[in-house]
């Protein structure tokens, strides 16, 4: 077909098509991924008395589809004749979103380590420690 032979922006509209499936395949197994190893996760720490399955699972939901997103359009990016200045561009916006992805990261492993050094003080009926703690953990996610 002609129209698929068009120029746009330095490549063929068919080339923009492969990028754009490239980019939604790899954010559909990501996707995929992600669901499949939460529901492993979860499976285990039913089996097990560990709280890092928990954790661990709370991580994993956590990842953003717009992160997954990212990674997608940079991965159909690969396929195109762009300038470098598009490249370094898109680099750092797939970085910045990184590291906002990191943070949310970050406030899991925050809300982790509080609630289990919340319930350790519970445990030992220490509400001052329970005081200290909490309010520790909500300056560390407002710095976060």
């Amino acid at each position: 077909m002609e129209v698929f032979q068009t120029l746009f922006l330095g490549n063929l509209l068919q080339d923009w098509l492969i990028a754009a499936r490239i980019a939604l395949a790899t954010l559909m197994v990501l996707r995929g991924l992600q669901d499949l190893v939460r529901h492993k996760l979860m499976a285990r720490a039913e089996r097990t008395g560990t709280r890092l399955d928990d954790l661990a699972n709370d991580l994993v939901g956590r990842t953003m589809l717009l992160f997954l997103l990212l990674v997608g359009l940079y991965l159909g990016r690969l396929s195109l004749e762009q300038p470098d200045a598009w490249d370094a561009n898109l680099r750092t916006i797939v970085v910045v979103g990184l590291w906002i992805q990191a943070g949310f990261w970050g406030a899991g492993l925050i809300h982790y380590f509080i609630s289990t050094r919340i319930e350790q003080e519970e445990s030992e009926e220490d509400a001052a420690g329970v005081t200290t703690v909490s309010a520790l953990g909500a300056a560390a996610s407002v710095v976060l």
